[in-house]
């Protein structure tokens, strides 16, 4: 046997292994010229990822940075292991990838999504140039490269995306983007309501603690030596997916439920049991709790002999406690967390109607409680709820003082046509939607969403980090609340499905 059947009978055992050491793809074979394709080895010089090595082994391709391998069989089966924990009915349209490697991936993706768009955002020219000479893709087309550093993405890339596969390396290192918030909150405003994303971070875990508190964790894949987180965007709406960890929920708090009442039939008053925050009423010699949280609260019948239990993320039902039907809770609340370019997740309707606002002679101002009353009687919402959100704003003003705020659209004969009541609550960093109608939703559209527009910019000059648009219609509630729910649903918000709440019978 000659040396060139020795090194082909050699590469051949390594093949069936699919065991690839480092230093093959840096030892120079004496393989004949006219049997590249059983191996060949090459480097480029890059400007940014330093050499890049170029090996192929039986037709297979391996491109690698400081061996490091951006493409290679090992790679190609990892994405295919980590795509298959995606829900089988996911059906992603747009892709966004960050990080090109030679584009291998890209074939991947086609065959478990066929028809899906792909874009990529890739920083160096040079590992472009790779991608387009081995056609790694083929017989797919080369997706949509974008020249770009992923940390600028949000000025590179505006559409919305079903799923985002972060696989950005420097050499052997994850990038360390994924460890800075603002770069994540830039890649979840880039998902759709019901988009993935998969980070891969190879051998250090620890940075997905930073992607943990922004989005909303599915599971954890282990690939052999590699680990890839898989994510929701937080608020798509799935009951279990807590909220982020700064963010106050108001119907926890006994203030703003005791003034939620317009009337003081059950004598509400706040209780704090076991830390945990809630009100207790009473109705003649019946005394009742309601608690909000997924700490569970813990009462004896001195206190009261009915407690009601609202979780936020917890679902499962510990003993003693029981769900009763006709009892929904809160059911679905939505909230957005606010940015200075608020007004991208805006649907397109929304973004038009702001525009016609702006052309209009109508404007806003505050108001006070009389005057929004006065115009809020005029309303159609209000042959529906009559009296009771104009006790519940007075309750407010008295309450909270400057802090609730009662804002007014004046047209040009002088009428107040549409109105919004926002409670901002600084130490939370957090501004609340209370009470809102319109005079003429078919006239003028556009009267509310200026309201809302003007909500975003008072916000921003106030501080805060969140708008809550409080209640939004889910099941067990009046279908009268779908309507101002679809409004609502234009401005790109986020969600939290509550699990049904729990009663418990103290005897």
């Amino acid at each position: 046997m000659n040396n060139h059947e020795k090194n082909a009978a050699h590469l051949w055992a390594v093949f069936l292994r699919n065991d690839y050491p480092e230093d093959i793809f840096y030892t120079t074979v004496n393989i004949h010229p006219c049997m590249s394709w059983l191996y060949e080895n090459r480097q480029v010089n890059s400007d940014i990822n330093g050499p890049i090595t170029l090996a192929r082994m039986f037709g297979r391709w391996r491109v690698s940075v400081r061996g490091c391998g951006q493409t290679s069989s090992y790679s190609e089966k990892m994405w295919r292991a980590v795509l298959r924990q995606l829900p089988k009915s996911f059906r992603p349209r747009r892709i966004l990838m960050l990080g090109l490697g030679a584009a291998g991936e890209v074939r991947t993706l086609h065959k478990r999504f066929p028809g899906c768009h792909i874009v990529v955002i890739e920083r160096d020219p040079e590992m472009i140039r790779i991608a387009k000479e081995l056609r790694l893709h083929a017989p797919y087309p080369l997706p949509e490269i974008v020249l770009a550093d992923a940390k600028e993405i949000a000025t590179h890339v505006r559409a919305p995306f079903d799923l985002i596969l972060v696989d950005l390396f420097d050499g052997p290192n994850p990038s360390p983007l994924l460890g800075d918030d603002q770069f994540i909150q830039n890649l979840s405003a880039l998902m759709t309501p019901q988009g993935w994303l998969v980070a891969n971070v190879y051998d250090t875990p620890e940075l997905l603690t930073h992607v943990d508190g922004i989005l909303a964790h599915a599971s954890l894949f282990t690939f052999r030596l590699s680990t890839l987180g898989i994510y929701r965007r937080r608020g798509s709406g799935v009951m279990g997916d807590p909220p982020p960890h700064d963010f106050f929920i108001a119907y926890g708090d006994p203030t703003f439920l005791v003034t939620d009442t317009p009337y003081d039939t059950f004598h509400l008053s706040p209780i704090t049991c076991d830390n945990v925050r809630g009100v207790i009423s009473r109705f003649g010699s019946l005394r009742t709790a309601y608690f909000l949280g997924d700490a569970e609260p813990h009462m004896d019948r001195s206190m009261a002999r009915l407690v009601r239990w609202q979780r936020v993320a917890r679902t499962d039902v510990p003993r003693t406690w029981h769900r009763v039907p006709g009892t929904p809770g809160l059911g679905r609340t939505a909230y957005t967390r606010l940015g200075n370019e608020y007004t991208r997740p805006w649907s397109t309707n929304a973004r038009r109607h702001l525009k016609q606002y702006a052309r209009s002679s109508f404007h806003i101002e505050e108001i006070d409680a009389d005057t929004y009353a006065h115009a809020h009687r005029e309303s159609s919402i209000y042959r529906v709820v009559r009296e009771k959100p104009i006790i519940r704003i007075r309750k407010r003003t008295q309450e909270y003082g400057k802090n609730f705020v009662l804002y007014g659209v004046r047209d040009t004969l002088g009428r107040i046509i549409a109105g919004l009541g926002i409670l901002y609550i600084p130490e939370h960093s957090v501004s609340i939607h209370v009470t809102a109608f319109t005079c003429a939703p078919k006239e003028h559209p556009y009267a509310s969403v200026g309201l809302i527009d003007h909500w975003y910019q008072e916000s921003l000059a106030r501080g805060m980090r969140y708008l809550d648009f409080g209640l939004m219609a889910a099941p067990g509630y009046p279908t009268s609340w779908e309507g101002f729910s679809h409004f609502k649903e234009q401005f790109g918000l986020s969600y939290i499905v509550y699990p049904p709440a729990l009663m418990q019978f103290i005897w």
